[in-house]
């Protein structure tokens, strides 16, 4: 009986064990494929991978209030804060 107590817990626990190993997940898959594309002398692929790859480590490691910050400063400078309030 304590196995269906203690389900929950270590299925808590893989998840967050998960979600922490994400961004060396990213890390990992854009190194290769900037080493695959510079190999082969696709220097734009590089570029990009290293830009989207920035954007991406950005947003998984940020708080969860530097997201809202960011989204709050585009409806502003688009101007649609005042029609969300």
């Amino acid at each position: 009986m304590n196995v269906f107590l203690a389900a929950p817990t270590f299925i808590k626990e893989g998840g967050d064990w998960i979600l922490d190993q994400i961004t060396t997940i990213v890390i990992v898959v854009l190194v290769l494929l900037a080493i695959k594309a510079w190999i082969n002398k696709e220097y734009m692929t590089v570029f990009t991978s290293i830009i989207i790859g920035g954007i991406i480590m950005v947003f998984a490691m940020a708080e969860d209030t530097t997201v809202q910050n960011m989204g709050n400063l585009l409806l502003d400078i688009f101007g649609l804060k005042d029609d969300i309030n």
